[in-house]
């Protein structure tokens, strides 16, 4: 977790560095986005040989979550593009009601992203495709407990190369539809991330984000231990752009 953090901070650090040099250059344009990301999680998790199936409905997601929330930000220089998005999630299956039968899980996880690469002209009347390739690197911490059973702890740390597609259609003056897509794979068998998501610009550097994202990995780790489960909620969001 300490190197995971470390690792994360770091990275933190260089971004924000970077967004004040090329923010004081006029070629360069940086949209930078906090925002509350509601996840819950579905899917299977085996923890020492323990098995459990996750199944938080998008009507539970308030309920199971302890705290969610990242940053996205892009770096742009004509169709030179740097992204970089970053997650906590903290999620508890007991605070459902009721909760299951089978036993509880409990996730912190942190989630870090960057990738560059270039901007196109996209086929559709005021749209562009950016096409990237990165890293990305996840914490996970798991704490199973199985109802009249034992119970196991263990901790995941991943790092896989990613391709991510980011299309992005203007609707109308001030409203954008601008999602993010990207698969990959590396320390986990396969991870992927869908987050479909609008933006309504109320101001000449100031937009409301809002959508949904998707975030899955199939990991087969050590000891018996996997994961096979996606991380998945609303989120909002504040865009700064200068």
């Amino acid at each position: 977790m300490k190197m995971g953090m470390k690792v994360l901070a770091t990275v933190g650090v260089l971004l924000a560095t970077a967004s004040v040099v090329v923010a004081q250059q006029k070629e360069w344009s940086f949209e930078v986005t906090p925002y509350f990301w509601a996840a819950g999680i579905e899917g299977d998790a085996t923890v020492q040989g323990q098995d459990v199936d996750i199944d938080v409905g998008f009507d539970d997601l308030f309920d199971a979550v302890d705290a969610g929330g990242g940053v996205m930000t892009v770096a742009q220089r004509g169709s030179f593009v740097v992204f970089g998005q970053f997650d906590y999630v903290g999620m508890d299956t007991d605070q459902l009601d009721p909760a299951p039968a089978g036993g509880s899980l409990q996730t912190d996880s942190f989630f870090g992203a960057v990738a560059v690469g270039f901007q196109f002209k996209g086929p559709l009347k005021n749209s562009t495709i950016d096409l990237l390739g990165g890293l990305r690197y996840a914490w996970m911490n798991n704490d199973l407990e199985i109802t009249g059973g034992a119970s196991g702890e263990d901790s995941l740390d991943i790092l896989d190369g990613i391709v991510m597609v980011r299309p992005s259609v203007r609707l109308t003056e001030r409203w954008r539809f601008n999602p993010t897509f990207a698969i990959g794979a590396g320390d986990s068998d396969l991870t992927w991330e869908v987050q479909p998501s609008v933006q309504y610009q109320f101001a000449d550097h100031l937009a409301l984000r809002v959508g949904y994202r998707r975030v899955h990995y199939d990991i087969e780790g050590d000891h018996g231990n996997a994961f096979d489960a996606a991380f998945h909620g609303v989120m909002a969001g504040l865009s700064l752009m200068f």
